[in-house]
Parts: C-alpha cells; sequence; structure tokens
C-alpha cells in the first residue's frame, strides 16, 4: 500500500506539472507570489553608558551629621570625559564619565595616597556602571574602624533605596534602611555602623527602586591614634556558585609579624569573606593558588544561610595568589590582604571582591607604574588572550585551570578573549596597597541585534 500511494502522489505532481505547462503554452502565464519575509534583522541605538564615581575620602570630623573631606581623589580616564559631577550637601562629589568612541572600550579609576591623623594609606577603585542590586563585601564598624556607604544616582529622575545588612550573626534588623531618597544628579553618604554597629564582618546589599545607583564602601582603620588603613570597595551584582579574587599579594611574615603582637593588627591576616544570602544552608570550597606553582591550599567550609564567615589564610609563603571560591549555593566572597612600609610606617589593607569569569573587553585604567595584572583561565582549555597595554597589544596564551600575571604601566589596559576568564590588577605604593579588577560592558550598553519572527 505504501508504494501504490506513493506512486499516486507522484502521478497526481507529475499531472499538476504538466497542467502548468500546457496553460504557459496555451499563452496563459503562472501567478508568481513572492515568498513572505520569515525573520528580520533589527539594531536599535544602543543604550547610552555612562561610569559614575564615588568620589573623595570622606570623614565625620566634630559633627558625626556632616561629612569632612579628608582626601581628594585623582580620577584617570581612559575612552571617555568627564561630563558631570554629584550634587551633595556640602560640594561636588564624585563624576560621571561618558564614553567617547564606542560604550566598551571605556574605564576610568579613582586614586588617593593619605597620611594625615584621620586616615592613612593608599586608595584606588574603579568608577562603575549604575545598576538595581548591588552587594559590598568587606569591612568593619568595630571600634577603630570605619564603614562609610556612598550611593550615587547620576540618572535624571529619584531613586528610592532600601539596605539590607548580613553580619557574623546573620541578618541584621537595620533601623531607617528603607525608603532612602536619592535625588537625581545626587549622591549621599551614610556610616554602616548607624545601621550595623560593633560588627565584624558586615555585607550590604543596596536595593534602587527605579533608577540605577552607583554605591561603594569606603573602609578605613584607625588603632589607638594611629591610622593605617584605607580602600573603596566596589560592588559585585550577584551572588555565583563559582567566583575569583584574581590576585591578592600577602605581606611578608618578617614585615608585618612583628606587628601582630599587637591584637589591634590581628585584621592584618589575610581573610576571605563569605555570605551564602540565600535561604540554604551550603559548602564552600576556598582554593588559594600561587603564582609561582607549587600546591594550592583547599579549605572546605560549612557556610550557614544568612550568616558571613571570614576564613583566615595565614602563614602563606611570600608572592602572588589567586583565590578561587567553588559552592554549592549562590555565594558572595571577598578578600582582604595587607601591607607595611618601612619607609612610611603605614599599615594598609586591600579589599578584592570575588568575580565571576566573563568573555568579551575588560578594561580598567592603572594608576601606578609597575603595577601587576592578573590574569585566570579556569576553563578546560587553553585562552588565547589580548592585552593592550601602553598603546601596544600581545598575545598571550593562559593555559587550562591556570592564572597569569604581567607587569604593566599607568594608563588604560584591556583584556580581550572569547575565553571566560576573571581579570585584575595589584597595585602597591610607598603609602599602600589596591586593587583593581576589570570589569565587562554591562548587558545593554550596545546595539543588539535582535531576530524577529
Amino acid at each position: 500500500m505504501r508504494d501504490v500511494r506513493s506512486l499516486s502522489i507522484a502521478a497526481v505532481t507529475v499531472a499538476t506539472l504538466a497542467g502548468v505547462a500546457a496553460i504557459s503554452v496555451l499563452g496563459w502565464t503562472p501567478l508568481e507570489l513572492a515568498a513572505p519575509t520569515v525573520s528580520t534583522v533589527v539594531a536599535p541605538e544602543a543604550v547610552s553608558r555612562n561610569l559614575n564615581c564615588s568620589g573623595n575620602v570622606l570623614a565625620s570630623v566634630a559633627d558625626a551629621s556632616k561629612w569632612t573631606r579628608i582626601g581628594k581623589v585623582a580620577t584617570g580616564i581612559s575612552g571617555g570625559n568627564r561630563v558631570g559631577e554629584f550634587l551633595t550637601e556640602t560640594d561636588a562629589l564624585g563624576a560621571i564619565i561618558a564614553y567617547e568612541g564606542s560604550p566598551e572600550a571605556v574605564a576610568a579609576t579613582e586614586s588617593v595616597s593619605l597620611d594625615n591623623d584621620i586616615a592613612a594609606g593608599y586608595l584606588a577603585a574603579e568608577c562603575g556602571d549604575p545598576a538595581n542590586s548591588q552587594w559590598l563585601v568587606g569591612g568593619s564598624t568595630q571600634t577603630g574602624r570605619d564603614a562609610v556607604l556612598t550611593i550615587a544616582n547620576g540618572s535624571g529622575v529619584d531613586a528610592r533605596i532600601d539596605l539590607e545588612f548580613w553580619g557574623a550573626n546573620g541578618p541584621i534588623t537595620a533601623p531607617a534602611a528603607a525608603g532612602l531618597v536619592i535625588a537625581a544628579g545626587a549622591a549621599k553618604s551614610y556610616s554602616v555602623a548607624g545601621f550595623a554597629p560593633n560588627e565584624p564582618s558586615p555585607v550590604v546589599h543596596v536595593i534602587s527602586n527605579g533608577a540605577p545607583v552607583w554605591a561603594t564602601l569606603q573602609v578605613s582603620t584607625i588603632r589607638g591614634l594611629t591610622p593605617g588603613g584605607l580602600d573603596r570597595i566596589v560592588p559585585v551584582l550577584e551572588p555565583s556558585t563559582n567566583v575569583f579574587i584574581p590576585i591578592v599579594r600577602p605581606p611578608e611574615e618578617t614585615v608585618i609579624g612583628p606587628l601582630r603582637v599587637d591584637p589591634d593588627y590581628a585584621d592584618t591576616v589575610t581573610t576571605v569573606r563569605l555570605l551564602a544570602p540565600g535561604e540554604t544552608d551550603g559548602t564552600a570550597t576556598v582554593t588559594v593558588s600561587s603564582f609561582d606553582g607549587g600546591d594550592p591550599v583547599v579549605i572546605a567550609t560549612a557556610v550557614a544561610a544568612g550568616e558571613v564567615v571570614d576564613i583566615a589564610i595565614d602563614e602563606l609563603a611570600e608572592g602572588d595568589f589567586t583565590i578561587t571560591v567553588d559552592s554549592d549555593v549562590p555565594i558572595l566572597a571577598s578578600a582582604r590582604f595587607s601591607s607595611y612600609s618601612d619607609s612610611s610606617r603605614i599599615t594598609d589593607m586591600a579589599w578584592s571582591p570575588g568575580i565571576p569569569a566573563r568573555a568579551g573587553l575588560a578594561m580598567s585604567y592603572v594608576p601606578v607604574d609597575e603595577s601587576t595584572l592578573a590574569i585566570v583561565n579556569s576553563g578546560d582549555t587553553d585562552a588565547s588572550v589580548d592585552v593592550t597595554a601602553a598603546g601596544e597589544t600581545t598575545t598571550v596564551t593562559v593555559s587550562a585551570h591556570s592564572s597569569l600575571k604581567l607587569t604593566v604601566g599607568r594608563g588604560a589596559v584591556a583584556v580581550s578573549s572569547e575565553s571566560p576568564l576573571a581579570s585584575g590588577v595589584v597595585i602597591e605604593t610607598r603609602d599602600g596597597v589596591a586593587t583593581l579588577r576589570l570589569p565587562t560592558e554591562p548587558l545593554g550598553s550596545r546595539s543588539v541585534h535582535v531576530i524577529a519572527h
């Protein structure tokens, strides 16, 4: 039956074609119908991308209700221009950077060295893209430790902010932390101690309803009458099960060891901070790998939902390290390390947030010569990476499941690869130490092609 049916269909087809041929011979022309379009390529205009910078170093001096500028930052920019400043209750604070050529090829970094009676150390932090949800991991509000949260709104409409706080004992109920209003084009700063007092391990979640904002956490330390420790923590967008801290540089034990006789210097130990902000307990594995080879240090730890845990990583050999955090639940991570200078006699610190690996172009502006760029490849295959520094591009190969570091100078540094990577820079100066990450452009900052069926 199957063969007969096939022959019947074939016969009908042949007959039909013969009919069409006969009509054509008689002078009739078959109607030609154009095939309908099944897809359209649409290229909408790119969303305007503006980087936000938090601005000057602040402290509450004498009057705790007012902020005083104690350090003026310098802003290094590549691929963009300063197009505005944020308004505050006192003076202009922070900057808005617009890209010049392409939205993905812009970077800006704020930096400053301080050595006064209120703060001492070196601060460097990238300016970044505003978002509606941001997490800040690091700092302390215990005695002698200060944490200043700055929220900047570069949009044309007001933003209503809700703040959430976590600590070593779980979520923190913070009075007056909801419904904060940041006016359009303005920035406001808040003491984290006012929301989470005497907390050794705070994590801050900044939620903006409406306009996206840029939030950072300025942290500083003063021990008795001696200031020593300054940094600005930049945000990450969401928890992840796999994050990387591209480079940390623990201090030499011969240098920092004598200071630790004083219990007030206990926070100079290299530390990884973890938080699983969801409702499910998990397990995390922290792997500390040396750039110089050798066996990695592997630490497995339980992470209770909502409770911040600090893991001290002591007795590391001298050199630079990459830290990888793998977890079976979404997690946030950050690492703190310290430095001490015999010449300036300043004890400083740097917080480096854990970031996921991403493909594409990542950029930063490095404010100091002889800095160290680290590139982490966690993939199963080698990665071909284009590194642009000082206007010259070099292609390097980063082996699978390994890291590579390069010395870079002052100016724009870009890393580009089709493989997912995590990249960061460590900067060491006479007054202290700092880290930068190389962020990739956010989704929506360029035109996209949409196939409409």
